[in-house]
């Protein structure tokens, strides 16, 4: 229809008719392409929403994994300090077997498990580039980094506590009837400040295996108890700043994530939640 209008007002020579028909062409043209690329952006926000939707959840998933982890942290710091304290308050000949024994056993904490995928969506298909606000980017960013860094973190953890545990084998007999559960009830009553390691039944039933240390030479024993107190400083900045900081970095995530975007979701996040015993 408009062809057969163009090619008539051409033979008639009516060249504001024929400058009308360009005009409407065109015009037609670049509206077309400009609801193409609203649509296409529109999908694309859509799409950033529903990622963002499910990286809200692997937020609230990682704070609530980060609980046990936080308390297993700070109960193996506080075995390495009361260790490094017990050694340099009694005198040598009293050293209790024992006493090392539960203050230097399963000294180590379980690794991380983040809830990654939604994230690392974002990373690897540009996603994250579409995002309208500059400071969620950075924040999702700055969450991404400091989480691994944790995790290199962790693994330098380990390595230095099997370090350490290897100095303690040479110094403590670690033969105990039952000692997964003599482990378990010292750590209940060193989580619970009120209660003495040496108040629980199985810890006195263990007294009298007569169990005394593998050596006597004292610098062998503080070596190896300035090694757990170093471990248990080093800890100590996992909970004290580095934990908190990312619980952080991920409740400001949420928190712009429902001021940007229309997402249904809480914001009573277990971000804030206390760590308990």
């Amino acid at each position: 229809m408009i062809l057969r209008r163009f090619v008539k007002h051409v033979t008639e020579q009516n060249w504001f008719a024929v400058g009308l028909d360009m005009l409407v062409v065109v015009t037609g043209i670049f509206l077309g392409m400009q609801v193409t690329d609203w649509n296409d952006e529109r999908n694309e926000q859509l799409q950033i929403e529903q990622y963002l939707s499910a990286l809200e959840n692997d937020l609230q998933q990682d704070a609530e994994m980060l609980i046990p982890v936080a308390e297993q942290i700070d109960l193996r710091g506080t075995k390495g300090r009361m260790l490094a304290k017990h050694i340099k308050d009694i005198p040598l000949h009293q050293l209790s077997n024992l006493d090392l024994f539960l203050f230097t056993t399963s000294p180590g904490y379980r690794p991380y498990s983040w809830n990654r995928a939604t994230l690392d969506q974002l990373k690897n298909s540009g996603a994250i580039r579409k995002i309208t606000s500059p400071e969620l980017i950075k924040k999702i960013s700055d969450y991404d980094a400091l989480s691994r860094h944790l995790d290199l973190d962790y693994t330098n953890d380990e390595q230095y506590m099997h370090e350490a545990f290897s100095l303690a084998i040479k110094i403590i007999d670690m033969n105990y009837p039952n000692s997964r559960e003599l482990v378990r009830e010292a750590n209940r009553n060193i989580v619970n400040a009120n209660t003495r390691i040496q108040d629980g039944p199985l810890y006195k039933k263990a007294l009298s295996n007569n169990t005394v240390l593998l050596t006597q030479d004292l610098p062998s024993i503080r070596a190896m108890a300035n090694v757990y107190k170093e471990i248990s400083q080093t800890l100590s900045s996992r909970t004290s700043h580095e934990i908190p900081r990312l619980k952080k970095y991920g409740q400001e995530i949420i928190e712009l994530i429902h001021q940007h975007y229309p997402i249904t979701g809480s914001t009573n996040s277990v971000m804030h939640k206390k760590e308990t015993p």
